[in-house]
């Protein structure tokens, strides 16, 4: 078979293909279990000191007045995908509920928001206090940063959406073939904090000296729990069976190829 043979053989079988019919794609929503939680900085010295439950149905991300840097966690159980897909597409879902700012903050929120994927998974949905973090997103050792400014400080309140689908596709090959979903043993975690534009560049762990003590800048984050079921933090995860024409193609293409060298080395 000489390469025009080949060329003609290779697009035959890509006109074939192109004919099959597309696997339809698999849409899965899952909805953010209702351990997430407020994780707490109340020392103001950088690491958790404790994990505090929701209020009003959102997680408080942020300074409060009452002396404590706030990062809000969400766990999500990862379904099992069906026989045969594969993860190609994920976004996680969140709604920002409120932007709560006392009279010592003039103008915009003084910080941004970055989103994280915690590098542990837990058979639990429990939320450590070790899962905190706030400040530079280059010093955090504990996560994946996925959004840098995922929520910047000119964002408005409102539904948005994070494209999550390496870090969920990175999860699931870590999980390996055979995992046995049906017990709770597939949770992950986000993280959403503060960077440090809230902090004094020469005390990381203080606010800035132009912020009063008793300020408060928060964003609120709508939790699993809140009463508006659409306004509940969900993952979206697209998974399809890889197109068997393509596969055909690249497969049929590569054997026609080989017995063309074959020949020419005889």
């Amino acid at each position: 078979m000489n390469a025009s043979k080949v060329f003609v053989s290779t697009c035959c079988l890509f006109a074939a293909s192109a004919a099959l019919p597309a696997a339809a794609a698999t849409i899965t929503t899952v909805t953010g279990d209702t351990s997430d939680a407020r994780v707490v900085d109340s020392n103001r010295d950088g690491s958790g000191n404790s994990v505090s439950g929701i209020s009003g149905g959102s997680v408080a991300v942020g300074y409060l007045s009452s002396g404590s840097f706030n990062a809000g966690i969400f766990a999500f159980d990862l379904p099992e995908l069906p026989t045969g897909e594969a993860l190609t597409d994920a976004s996680l879902q969140i709604n920002v509920a409120f932007t709560q700012l006392d009279d010592a903050f003039t103008g915009s929120v003084p910080f941004e928001v970055d989103l994280f994927g915690l590098t542990r998974t837990s058979n639990t949905s429990a939320v450590l206090a070790s899962d905190y973090f706030s400040g530079d997103a280059s010093s955090a050792t504990d996560g994946l940063l996925l959004a840098d400014n995922a929520i910047s400080s000119s964002d408005g309140n409102g539904a948005q959406a994070f494209d999550v689908a390496a870090f969920l596709a990175a999860q699931y090959a870590a999980f390996g073939p055979g995992h046995d979903f049906s017990g709770n043993d597939d949770f992950v975690f986000f993280r959403f904090n503060a960077d440090e534009s809230i902090f004094d560049p020469n005390n990381p762990n203080e606010l800035r000296t132009d912020l009063s003590a008793t300020a408060t800048s928060t964003r609120g984050l709508t939790s699993a729990n809140n009463g508006t079921v659409a306004n509940r933090p969900a993952l979206v995860i697209t998974s399809e069976v890889p197109e068997p024409g393509s596969m055909l193609l690249v497969g049929a293409g590569a054997v026609l190829i080989a017995g063309r060298r074959r020949r020419l080395s005889a």
